[in-house]
């Protein structure tokens, strides 16, 4: 029996959720719910992370990379280095691909190959970004063809091998396709940096619901009311939701990419959905069950 291709259903729900609120909603409207949810999804990372947290303040082996890592917020937030759409792209893509390296562990042979696909998709979507756009968008195509091509000859010869893994095969390469959707559109609309942070942030929601050990229903009730509440208090900072505290929305908007920096940073650190040489690196830190930190 074919089982439900969960990882491509959640990709597809996070792309078409962007399609969606921008064809339906005011620029004002997509922004403020832009910003309460990036900025929820900041705060839900570090309470979900509070063990990780706690064990970096009590453990004395930890207090270097603790330090460490916490420079590297104030440098990266200070001088806004690395540029954020390539710093973002990375820690996106390293997500997608690590998130279903776990789920899948038998498709760890495709981590490379899936690895160049989605930052050659990321870059040439976001082509017309002021980094990228540096480099003619003919280059970043070339490289999205490379790419698939790669993609598809690492997947042939590795065939034989998964050929008992045939559902999560199957995941895989309708994720993959996924993304040509966004590529398919970038060609008659422009996709902006928020666009992608806000689809990432949508996949979020259900990335940690799919995780092993799954949560139970008084997890997912918690998870789901902690969102809720964390996304809608944020809400109520944005013209949408009545901007009690008059806080201009361009500077939210500068909150998200600041602490964008702050949360890309410390996923180091905090996050599972990273190579194995870094999860080496920050093994002192890695107490808590993998997978459940959004």
């Amino acid at each position: 029996m074919m089982a439900i291709p969960l990882n491509f259903l959640i990709r597809v729900i996070g792309i078409f959720s962007i399609i969606g609120l921008t064809r339906y909603f005011s620029e004002i409207s997509f922004i403020s719910l832009f910003v309460s949810f990036s900025l929820g999804h900041y705060a839900l990372g570090y309470l979900y992370s509070k063990k990780q947290i706690l064990t970096a303040i009590r453990r004395p082996e930890t207090y270097g990379v603790t330090l460490l890592i916490l420079l590297t917020c104030l440098l990266t937030v200070h001088y806004r280095f690395p540029d954020i759409v390539l710093y973002f792209g990375l820690h996106c893509v390293l997500t997608e691909v690590y998130w279903l390296n776990k789920t899948y562990t038998a498709q760890s042979c495709l981590t490379v190959s899936r690895f160049l696909l989605n930052f050659s998709v990321y870059l040439f979507i976001l082509r017309q970004e002021k980094v990228p756009s540096m480099v003619p968008g003919s280059f970043w195509a070339f490289g999205l063809v490379l790419s698939i091509f790669y993609f598809i000859i690492t997947l042939k010869r590795n065939l034989p091998s998964l050929k008992h893994y045939k559902n999560e095969t199957l995941d895989i390469c309708l994720f993959e396709a996924a993304g040509m959707i966004p590529v398919i559109l970038s060609l008659f609309f422009r996709i902006r940096f928020g666009d992608v942070i806000f689809y990432h942030v949508i996949m979020w929601i259900f990335i940690p619901l799919t995780q092993t050990p799954r949560m139970n229903l008084r997890d997912i009730f918690r998870y789901g009311f902690l969102t809720a509440c964390i996304t809608g208090g944020f809400l109520l900072l944005t013209p949408l939701g009545g901007n009690c505290f008059r806080i201009p929305i361009l500077k939210l908007n500068t909150a998200v990419i600041l602490w964008g920096y702050v949360h890309i940073t410390s996923s180091l650190m905090l996050s599972s959905f990273n190579p194995q040489w870094i999860l080496r690196w920050f093994s002192p830190m890695r107490i808590y069950q993998p997978g459940r930190t959004p």
